[in-house]
């Protein structure tokens, strides 16, 4: 914008917008309104060059932010007021994650999860309901037969549970969506059944694994990408149960059989039992019982009295589950057991999670 007034003889006053084009050199025009005094006025237009003598004073540097380190987070607290070994500081395990160092018998309990490559596989720190996926277990293609690197792996699963005799696992078999439902559910059975069998020549127990194949119902990745399908053809090894018989998981009780708690451990003859709930003390005996075969429950429909308790023995070779509403028993392989007893009259309907056309129904009456 431009206005000015320059005085003489008369007086002169301009007023009127430019425009300047460049940073440095430059063009600069402007269009005025131009007036003498009021004797005359006249619009004038301007052009010229702008040029720059000299060197510009340096703009002044921003002086470096100061980049602070956030404080760590303090350790976690122990809050239960539990001292075993008298020395005035809580103890683990009864915090986990306890974390003071001025207690040398506090420590962090190892992670569930598999080690980094070059490290054996350890499964210290697994606890009932954790699951490990066992990345190279891999077969042949649209086999059952594992590679030669499947069996590395498996062999250092094999030293892992020789260490851990106090668990029981279960051998989870996934594929990708390539292939029918039903050719997808029978692969993925016989790949874990295949991954027992090696378990089983490298000396662990058969009673302590039992196989499922979940086909490609359970993805963990896109299955319309070849990574994806790659990631969810797995095999998984979760801990179902531990010798301590009042280890609760889920909403389920894991108890041995009943002859396998006279001898504090379960064999490969003895099935664990999962009680879905206990029948209370002095009650009399009362007793029905279900099979699982065929993917049906036999009888579909049972009557029984209030008081009565009810068992589940899966005669399948595969593996099923005993829902009701959300409470759900511990997966039973073939010769599982489960059990519920029923006080109060009225229809309880039941299905298998695993194979939800599987259904059946108590009246108590």
């Amino acid at each position: 914008a431009h206005v000015d007034a320059m005085g003489g003889h008369s007086t002169l006053y301009n007023a009127g917008i430019g425009f300047s084009f460049g940073t440095a050199w430059a063009v600069r025009t402007e269009i005025l309104y131009h007036n003498d005094d009021g004797d005359y006025e006249e619009t004038q237009f301007n052009i010229g060059v702008h040029i720059p003598f000299g060197s510009a004073p340096p703009l002044p540097r921003p002086e470096p932010v100061r980049v602070i380190p956030a404080a760590p987070p303090p350790p976690p607290a122990c809050t239960d007021g539990v001292d075993n070994d008298a020395d005035g500081l809580i103890d683990y395990p009864q915090d986990p994650g306890c974390t003071d160092v001025a207690d040398p018998d506090e420590s962090n309990p190892p992670p569930c999860e598999l080690p980094a490559a070059g490290q054996a596989i350890s499964l210290d720190g697994c606890e009932v309901g954790d699951t490990l996926i066992l990345r190279g277990v891999n077969f042949e293609f649209d086999e059952a037969t594992l590679t030669p690197r499947a069996m590395q792996i498996l062999d250092e699963v094999g030293q892992a549970l020789s260490m851990r005799t106090d668990i029981v696992v279960e051998i989870a078999g996934h594929t990708d969506s390539l292939g029918t439902q039903t050719y997808n559910q029978d692969l993925s059975q016989r790949r874990a059944a295949s991954v027992k069998t090696y378990l089983v020549d490298r000396g662990i127990q058969d009673g302590r694994m039992s196989t499922v194949g979940f086909g490609e119902t359970m993805p963990i990745a896109d299955n319309q990408t070849e990574e994806g399908r790659a990631m969810n053809r797995r095999v998984e090894l979760k801990v179902m149960a531990s010798d301590n018989p009042e280890e609760v998981s889920g909403d389920a009780i894991v108890t041995p059989a009943e002859d396998a708690a006279q001898d504090n451990q379960a064999t490969a003859s003895e099935p664990l039992v999962d009680a879905v709930e206990q029948a209370p003390e002095n009650q009399a005996a009362s007793v029905a019982s279900v099979a699982i075969s065929d993917f049906s429950f036999q009888p579909a429909s049972l009557t029984v009295s209030p008081g009565t308790t009810v068992t589940w023995t899966n005669q399948d070779g595969s593996t099923h589950t005993v829902k009701f509403g959300d409470a759900v028993s511990q997966r039973l392989g073939q010769g599982g057991v489960s059990a519920k007893t029923f006080e109060t009259s009225g229809i309880y309907t039941y299905t298998c999670s695993l194979h939800p056309s599987m259904a059946g129904t108590i009246i108590v009456e």
